[in-house]
C-alpha cells in the first residue's frame, strides 16, 4: 500500500501535468485563432486585390474606349466651312 507521502508526491505530479496540458491547450489554441485570423486577413487581402485588379482593368477599357473617341473624332473629315459671300 502506498504511503500519504507517495500518494501526495504523485497528486503533486498529476496536478503538474494537469496545469502544463492546460498551458498547452491554451498555447494551441491561441495559435490556432491567430492562424485563423491570419488566413482571413489573407483572404481579405487577396479579395481586395482582386477588387482592385478588377476595377483598374474596367478603368483601362473605359480610358480605351474615350481615347478611341477622340481617335475617331480626330479622324473625322471635317465639315466643310461656308464660304462668306463678299
Amino acid at each position: 500500500m502506498a504511503t500519504m507521502a507517495e500518494i501526495k508526491e504523485q497528486r503533486d505530479l498529476v496536478s503538474a501535468a494537469v496545469d502544463g496540458w492546460v498551458l498547452a491547450a491554451d498555447s494551441a489554441s491561441a495559435d490556432a485563432t491567430a492562424a485563423a485570423s491570419a488566413g482571413a486577413q489573407a483572404e481579405t487581402a487577396q479579395q481586395a486585390a482582386d477588387d482592385s485588379a478588377a476595377l483598374a482593368d474596367q478603368k483601362k477599357t473605359e480610358a480605351q474606349a474615350e481615347a478611341q473617341k477622340l481617335a475617331d473624332m480626330i479622324g473625322e473629315p471635317s465639315e466643310p466651312t461656308r464660304r462668306r459671300k463678299t
